[in-house]
């Protein structure tokens, strides 16, 4: 069985990181996802693992560079997942397939259920997982199961039609290549008045599967997945990772070279990695991983469930708040508040107070302030390519993407969304979402009149 890694899509809907990154190559905790489905297809003794990409696939071969025996298949135009897996079955028609979408975020165990439960049976077996209550079965591929049994796969349905939407994992026999190749290039399984994009959906190869009979096994999720469809799915998986994270935490472990000074506070368990210095009257308040050479001193404030990546400084009284990763060569200092998800080469300064996804080597001025409260206490509506969305805990975060800068004293209102390649002027407010590649120039409007001690009380 050989495993199988899909990273075509573009994910235009994961806007503004979408414009940047390959979303499989997001980071999640500071590692690229589809490197995480690698790591654990490895612990499932695969030893043959094909990753197939389309769209930004140079980001793709470069974070999977140090990875041993990944066949990389790169396709000129992405079509839908069954042309891709079709793509890579060509060469490996006797093989039966695991097959994971590379934007997801799953649990080692669900993984290992839908592979013990094809090895006894045999029989296709695919992942599945109730919706949340912040979900709309119209926004998912969904099935009907019943009895551990899919009855129908239908796409984007109204939500009497299903019980469950699919996770992202498919255990396949090779019996899957004809239906790959006679998918009809787009999903027609679906209600009255869709509108299926013209691609070709492996979920479409699975229902023509079971309308000739074929039957098709259902595994429930058995701690987590998560679909990195929209930006606050970011937060999300990061939210998942770190809780998985530090319930292995049992004890301390401080690396060669690395210094702790007497005056922190620490409260909770720390890994401190290699040549990292916790300096002078640092607080931790719960359990932190620390990476190589980063630096935190001068009074900064560390909650819980936090990790901070490699040759960071994070300095000056700052305040990390929890559920927070940190990415590697980051900034954060005097005074600014951090909270959710920052990429690598961030700099946060000077009474920032930040909430929501930062993009790689953004740079976030002086004073700039995030809304996260509204005066309405309701959470923002997003527009996802013209969709309201209604993203629920994370829905007031901000998502700036990469390589943009803002001038000092810039405000976000709640839920906006900053495109790639910007430049904010000074004292800016930003109440709705502003498009890659814009120069934002605050106008200033000034009445001059003359002032003077006749005029104060003289």
């Amino acid at each position: 069985m050989i495993g199988v890694i899909l990273c075509s899509g573009c994910g235009r809907k994961l806007w503004p990181f979408s414009e940047w990154w390959q979303k499989c190559c997001i980071p999640i905790v500071n590692k690229p996802n589809v490197l995480r489905i690698v790591e654990q297809l490895k612990k499932l003794d695969f030893k043959k693992i094909y990753v197939i990409t389309s769209y930004n696939s140079q980001m793709t071969k470069y974070v999977l560079r140090n990875s041993p025996g990944i066949f990389v298949i790169e396709e000129p135009k992405a079509e839908g997942t069954a042309k891709s897996l079709l793509n890579c079955l060509k060469e490996q028609q006797h093989e039966d397939v695991f097959v994971v979408y590379g934007d997801t975020v799953v649990d080692d165990a669900s993984l290992n259920a839908v592979l013990n439960r094809f090895k006894n049976t045999n029989l296709p077996v695919m992942l599945t997982q109730k919706l949340k209550d912040t979900e709309q079965a119209i926004d998912w591929m969904c099935a009907m199961v019943q009895n551990h049994k899919v009855t129908a796969i239908l796409g984007h349905p109204r939500s009497h039609y299903v019980n469950v939407r699919l996770a992202g994992v498919f255990a396949l026999n090779k019996e899957i290549i004809e239906y790959l190749i006679t998918n009809p290039g787009y999903m027609e399984n679906v209600c009255v008045g869709n509108m299926p994009p013209k691609q070709a959906e492996l979920e479409q190869s699975l229902q023509m599967m079971l309308e000739d009979g074929c039957e098709i096994g259902s595994v429930d999720v058995i701690k987590y997945f998560v679909d990195m469809d929209k930006p606050w799915h970011i937060l999300e998986a990061n939210r998942t990772i770190l809780d998985e994270i530090f319930i292995s935490f049992k004890e301390n472990i401080i690396e060669e070279n690395a210094y702790i000074d007497d005056s922190a506070v620490i409260q909770g368990k720390i890994r401190l990695g290699r040549g990292s210095k916790i300096g002078k009257n640092v607080i931790i308040k719960g359990d932190v991983w620390i990476g190589e050479n980063t630096i935190v001193d001068y009074g900064a404030i560390i909650e819980g469930k936090v990790v901070i990546g490699d040759n960071c400084r994070i300095t000056d009284y700052c305040k990390i708040s929890s559920y927070t990763t940190i990415g590697n060569k980051n900034r954060i200092g005097y005074n600014a508040e951090i909270c959710g998800v920052t990429f690598d080469g961030a700099s946060i300064v000077h009474n920032c107070e930040i909430f929501g996804v930062i993009g790689s080597y953004t740079d976030i001025a002086a004073g700039c302030l995030t809304g996260t409260l509204r005066f309405d206490d309701s959470q923002t509506i997003h527009s996802i390519n013209g969709k309201k969305e209604f993203p629920g805990e994370f829905s007031n975060a901000i998502y700036i993407g990469d390589h943009t800068r803002t001038g000092v004293g810039c405000i976000f209102f709640p839920g906006v969304k900053v495109g790639i390649n910007c430049a904010i002027w000074p004292g800016a407010i930003i109440d709705k979402d502003i498009e890659s590649n814009t120069l934002i120039i605050a106008e200033q409007n000034r009445i001059t009149k003359r002032w003077g001690p006749e005029k104060y009380g003289w």
